[in-house]
């Protein structure tokens, strides 16, 4: 699930959909209530931020190849509807990655 679906409201507000949760947070998510087509119930979800995400998989010697964000919004879907809110803030990443055939000896940061 991509950040900014699991630090968002779940319900459209008077200004739209609102985050609701920090990007640098740390512990698990609040409990949602059953039957959330965005969030998990009874389940303990984390907010991943995209460093660690994208940046951890090529730090642990992966090279990403693709990547592919359904499409879910629906422009025409009732407002709070699960197609309207994927509208405005699209709830999945998928990423394809591969493993190198052996994992960087050294690691560097380039700040340019």
């Amino acid at each position: 699930k991509q950040p900014g679906n699991l630090q968002a409201g779940l319900r459209i507000s008077p200004l739209g959909y609102t985050l609701v949760e920090p990007y640098y947070r740390s512990g698990p998510l609040p409990p949602v209530p059953a039957g959330s087509a965005l969030r998990e119930s009874g389940t303990l979800e984390f907010l991943h931020r995209w460093d660690e995400l994208l940046g951890g998989l090529c730090r642990a010697g992966f090279v990403i190849e693709d990547t592919f964000e359904p499409k879910h919004g629906d422009s025409a879907a009732a407002p709070g509807s699960f197609g309207h809110r994927c509208w405005f803030i699209p709830p999945y990443f998928a990423i394809k990655a591969r493993r190198k055939a052996s994992a960087p000896t050294d690691r560097k940061l380039v700040v340019s």
